[in-house]
């Protein structure tokens, strides 16, 4: 059996993981089967979906993260500007339904906030890709 690791959700093909905003059009239709998600609650999409604890994997969470980074050294006050238009934005009802029909989970973290969450999941990746002994190469 092959595995294909894409962190975010558990599907059957053979056996394969990948991010929910991907499998999600194929989940809605029937032809995929999601077996758990990997965030530490159910998705707001896919209330019906376990995560992966609720299938007896505790150890097993992780998020597809997307945001919007600007050039170190920009401005605080530029910095704030594009965190209140990214509120405001996402806090309308079509662009919120649009973006959870997609698969994902609309959240506004404050930039020190989506900064501190990167510095986590830079320190833990980091520690697996370490004791994985994973090398680039070209």
């Amino acid at each position: 059996m092959a595995f294909r690791v894409v962190v975010g959700l558990w599907l059957v093909a053979c056996a394969m993981l990948a991010s929910l905003p991907a499998a999600a059009a194929y989940i809605k239709d029937g032809r995929l089967r999601a077996l758990a998600t990997t965030g530490s609650a159910r998705s707001e999409s896919f209330t019906d979906i376990p995560t992966m604890a609720e299938a007896g994997l505790s150890d097993q969470v992780s998020y597809f993260m997307q945001g919007i980074l600007l050039p170190a050294g920009t401005s605080r006050v530029l910095v704030d500007q594009w965190y209140r238009e990214l509120q405001r934005v996402m806090a309308l009802a079509d662009v919120r339904q649009r973006v959870l029909s997609l698969g994902l989970e609309p959240v506004v973290n404050t930039p020190d906030e989506f900064a501190a969450q990167i510095r986590i999941e830079v320190s833990r990746w980091s520690k697996v890709i370490s004791q994985a002994r994973i090398v680039l190469s070209e």
